[in-house]
């Protein structure tokens, strides 16, 4: 086994220390490094942030006349950018650049990265443009960072054009860039358009996986399209993928929004029948769908079940059941459920404020408000 074996596997389990120490007597063995010594070396000092002594490291390299190559620049730039310091990597880069010393397109992707990471979306765009001007070619993953992006910051038009430009240069997307896409338009509203989206790439012949379906298994869901909803799942599950908790959730999520409380029960039903346990979030769902429609009943009853499994309801399963039995004009019921919670939270009492002004019991609302203020519950600033 090497020594560069095993700096590099002491580095990736987290041993860093270890790492520079062997190093330390890699060189009072009288060992001459090689270059691809510096570039664990390298590693080990930027994982550490020690960029100042990594500086060094490109001085002796220099010294002793080994010329640094693509990975050394690379990890040295890497290592600024994951560390917020995306300005000075690409400075490194540009300086290492003049210096005629090799830069790959991994450098490009690591600083482009980094700009997007922080959201610096203009400067990642500026780093895409000189690649291109020097004369290399970004691939799936800068394109696919930009895009992720974009989206992020809710500036569909540039993702798109970005998308549009990798098809032009002859690179495929993936199941990966088409969820950004997919999950931005969702979450800007353009639910229908996420829909169509999908099923053009569907029939493109794209590999999608779970995460870009329940995407879509939501967004039909927020349509009232439950039964396209599930025949997404039954297409799922006859290309052999395993419906999760989320998938069976958002499902269960789509019937209780629709008032449609016995298909959401079938569901819950069926997903523990494939061994799939609900979860918090399953529970949370179901519990404010029976309150909203006046089953208070079976809300406390699931409370039970999820006891059972191992699960504590939290302030969320709390709230779900204040607001839903105000919606249902069970103002009284709600008050006498709050009452009888031991841990007693701010954002409880907020949901049974809430509760009241929904009910129109704008009295009640402004009794409890004033109670809490007067008991120092609340922090009052305007």
């Amino acid at each position: 086994m090497s020594c560069n074996f095993l700096m590099n596997s002491l580095i990736e389990h987290g041993k860093v220390d270890m790492a520079l120490a062997i190093y330390g007597h890699l060189k009072m063995s009288g060992l001459n490094p090689n270059d691809y010594t510096y570039g664990i070396l390298l590693k080990s000092l930027c994982r550490k942030g020690n960029f100042e002594e990594a500086r060094d490291v490109f001085k002796e390299m220099v010294e002793v006349g080994v010329h640094p190559n693509a990975f050394t620049c690379s990890t040295y730039i890497e290592g600024l950018c994951s560390h917020k310091r995306s300005d000075s990597g690409y400075e490194a880069l540009r300086a290492f650049r003049a210096a005629k010393w090799p830069i790959d397109t991994f450098a490009y992707t690591a600083v482009i990265r980094g700009f997007c990471s922080e959201m610096k979306l203009k400067e990642a765009v500026e780093v895409l443009f000189d690649m291109v001007n020097e004369g290399v070619a970004p691939d799936v993953y800068i394109y696919g960072a930009l895009i992720h992006a974009y989206c992020k910051a809710r500036n569909l038009l540039q993702a798109l054009a970005l998308h549009k430009d990798m098809l032009s240069n002859g690179i495929k997307t993936n199941y990966v860039i088409v969820s950004s896409i997919l999950q931005c338009m969702c979450e800007m509203g353009m639910v229908s358009e996420a829909v169509d989206q999908f099923k053009e790439l569907r029939d493109s012949g794209i590999f999608l996986d779970e995460v870009l379906y329940n995407i879509v298994v939501d967004a039909l869901c927020k349509l009232g399209k439950l039964e396209e909803a599930v025949e997404l799942l039954n297409e799922m599950e006859g290309r052999r993928m395993s419906l999760d908790v989320v998938n069976y959730t958002t499902l269960i999520d789509g019937y209780c929004l629709q008032g449609k409380l016995v298909d959401a029960k079938n569901i819950f039903q069926k997903m523990k029948e494939k061994s799939v346990e609900p979860d918090i979030i399953t529970y949370n769902v179901l519990v404010g769908g029976f309150s909203r429609n006046g089953l208070a009943e079976e809300a406390l009853e699931l409370l039970n079940c999820m006891e059972t499994q191992g699960l504590k309801p939290n302030s969320t399963t709390h709230n779900r059941i204040i607001e839903g039995l105000c919606m249902s004009g069970k103002v009284k019921e709600a008050e006498a459920f709050l009452n009888t919670l031991e841990d007693k939270c701010l954002e409880n009492y907020s949901a049974m404020v809430d509760g009241f002004c929904k009910g129109n019991f704008t009295r009640e609302a402004y009794k409890l408000f004033s109670r809490l203020s007067k008991q120092g519950k609340l922090n009052v600033n305007f």
